[in-house]
């Protein structure tokens, strides 16, 4: 595959792991104490779902690492 190829496969990998992860993840939070109880201190009304960002996380390192194979010293020492 060449180069510009597989990064607009990774870019569309990521958008549809990330639109495919999101909603699990919402409605997985409550289920593993992912949440984030109102109080006095705080700005929403109901409870709200903290783990979002895993979605977005596994969204964005999983076709980087599909995209960059093999993986050199370099990329591995970032990943570290």
């Amino acid at each position: 595959m060449t180069q510009p190829l597989s990064y607009i496969c990774a870019l569309s990998g990521a958008i549809l792991i990330a639109l495919v992860l999101t909603p699990v993840m919402i409605r997985l939070a409550p289920r593993i104490g992912a949440v984030d109880e109102p109080e006095e201190r705080r700005v929403h009304a109901k409870v709200t779902p903290t783990a979002g960002g895993l979605a977005i996380f596994l969204a964005f390192w999983v076709p980087t690492l599909l995209v960059n194979r093999p993986l050199d010293r370099a990329f591995v020492g970032i990943l570290i």
